[in-house]
């Protein structure tokens, strides 16, 4: 958390020496917002998938529709300037208990891509596959811990099938010509945003697990992230271009 202020149900708090992770030490579920001078991203979309990931997991229904008016107001009282980047996690607790935090400031200002990330093949069966909680959180977590400490960026995740899935939390997509292939998963926010900028760009996407088999035919793979594009340079000591995600980030600016 990057501020001494939370939102909780609406309504500024400070934690006085509480962690956050004592506060979220049950189970729950989350989603990662990038906000740009104070312009929320897609506020209705990331409410729309805490709520179906709320009422398949929980079976409850949270209320979230005066998010952007609560980031907007906890960035302030946090001190982020008005001008810049920010990264934002509502988590949702089975209670239903909403709790927004600051994650951290962006270097830049609007979506951006990021390239040459160099990543492994990580084994990682993800709990509840498309949406974000603590169980998935907790995996994705030890998979990038164990990439990191043999020298990659960050990992790609593997369920029992061999189906790569994830890159860390966000959807993997893999293009091959004018087709790009994602995962088949419950649709988390990214993985709408992904999928509708490649129809966007004039790309055919295709719900289809792919593996490490098919790698040689790929020409790129990717990610879709709240506040952009991550391109993957390099996979498991193989070089990948990635023109097409410039395609697919300038839809989705």
């Amino acid at each position: 958390m990057k501020g001494e202020r939370v939102s909780i149900d609406g309504r500024l708090a400070e934690f006085g020496g509480l962690s956050p992770d004592e506060l979220l030490a049950a189970n729950f579920v989350y989603q990662k917002i990038a906000v740009f001078g104070r312009r929320v991203i897609a506020p209705g979309l990331a409410a729309e998938t805490i709520a179906a990931a709320c009422k398949a997991l929980y079976d409850n229904s949270p209320t979230l529709d005066g998010l952007p008016g609560e980031i907007t107001a906890l960035l302030d009282a946090n001190g982020y300037p008005a001008g810049g980047g920010a990264l934002v996690a509502v988590y949702v607790l089975p209670d239903g208990t909403r709790l927004i935090s600051c994650e951290k400031q962006l270097a830049w200002r609007n979506i951006s891509r990021t390239t040459g990330v160099r990543a492994m093949v990580v084994p990682c069966e993800v709990p509840f596959a498309g949406y974000r909680t603590a169980a998935s959180l907790a995996a994705q977590n030890c998979a990038g811990l164990y990439a990191r400490r043999r020298g990659f960026d960050m990992a790609i995740c593997e369920n029992a099938a061999g189906v790569f899935t994830t890159l860390s939390d966000a959807p993997l997509f893999a293009a091959a010509g004018d087709s790009v292939l994602v995962a088949p998963s419950a649709d988390c926010m990214e993985r709408r945003m992904g999928v509708a900028a490649c129809l966007a760009a004039g790309l055919k996407v295709l719900e289809q697990g792919f593996t490490a088999a098919d790698l040689p035919r790929f020409d790129e793979v990717f990610a879709v992230t709240p506040q952009g594009i991550v391109s993957v340079g390099e996979l498991d000591g193989r070089s990948l271009p990635h023109s097409l995600a410039l395609r697919v980030l300038t839809s989705l600016s």
